[in-house]
């Protein structure tokens, strides 16, 4: 089963957060290391973890997860329980199609300009089930120069 989209997707989106339609265009940004490793359990078996890492020039202005998390719902998928208190940002995701989902995710930003961050998924479909663990790291480390797709 390969039903860890939304947990997939949620990491595409942060690496691709010089999208200029989560982003205003900006000229400097901060360079950052963005690590995100997701381990699977299916059906008393663990997977082994997969972690990637890139190094990513994100604009300068805080990351929006409510507009990451909304851009890469599927099917009748719905954000709830959406909090935004200080540096720290939870969510819930439920899902009854395409699969049955339930997520909770949770964000950390740090005065530096990094953050850490977490998601589970439970997901169940066709009698068979599976979660996924999620974990984000971003390590701000400089500036670079930072121009929006089809924007030079």
């Amino acid at each position: 089963m390969n039903h860890h989209w939304l947990a997939a997707g949620m990491g595409a989106a942060l690496l691709a957060l010089a999208s200029p339609a989560l982003l205003a265009q900006a000229t400097s940004g901060k360079k950052i290391t963005f690590t995100m490793t997701t381990t699977v359990h299916t059906q008393g078996l663990t997977l082994p973890a997969r972690t990637t890492t890139r190094e990513v020039c994100m604009a300068s202005q805080d990351i929006d997860p409510r507009r990451l998390i909304e851009a890469n719902l599927k099917g009748d998928c719905k954000l709830d329980d959406y909090t935004r208190k200080g540096l720290t940002t939870t969510w819930r995701v439920h899902c009854t199609q395409p699969a049955k989902v339930d997520g909770t995710g949770k964000l950390v930003a740090s005065a530096d300009g990094g953050f850490t961050g977490t998601q589970q998924f439970d997901v169940a479909m066709a009698g068979r089930s599976m979660s996924t663990t999620t974990t984000y790291t971003g390590v701000p480390h400089g500036t670079c120069a930072y121009h929006p797709a089809g924007h030079g």
